[in-house]
């Protein structure tokens, strides 16, 4: 059917105190989701989700949030080949005011046409 499909890493079973600081389940902000290809454990994509906002509230089960409360919004770091490509939701490698720019040249150009 031409979608490819990737499976989701269990986290490790040792519980928070083994995870990266803010990454436990209890009394954490986020929760750590990662998502690996074909070539998993080697090289995982990673997302850090902000469970803190009151979209995510009240916060019995974060599985169960992610699935059914959680968009976009709250990924407050990415990682990508083990390189970061968001960083408090900023992107890492895009210049938001010159895309702003570019966008606002092409709506001109556009609109315009018209």
């Amino acid at each position: 059917n031409g979608v490819r499909r990737s499976k989701v890493c269990a986290p490790p079973r040792s519980g928070p105190a083994s995870a990266p600081s803010g990454t436990g389940v209890k009394g954490g902000r986020k929760v750590v989701v990662p998502v690996c290809g074909k070539s998993c454990p080697k090289q995982a994509d990673i997302i850090a989700v902000d469970l803190s906002g009151p979209e995510c509230q009240p916060l019995y089960n974060p599985l169960s949030q992610l699935v059914y409360a959680c968009n976009g919004n709250q990924v407050s770091h990415s990682w990508v080949a083990g390189a970061s490509v968001l960083k408090e939701g900023v992107p890492a490698h895009i210049n938001i005011k010159d895309l702003l720019a570019r966008t606002a040249g092409w709506q001109e150009k556009i609109s315009s046409n018209d």
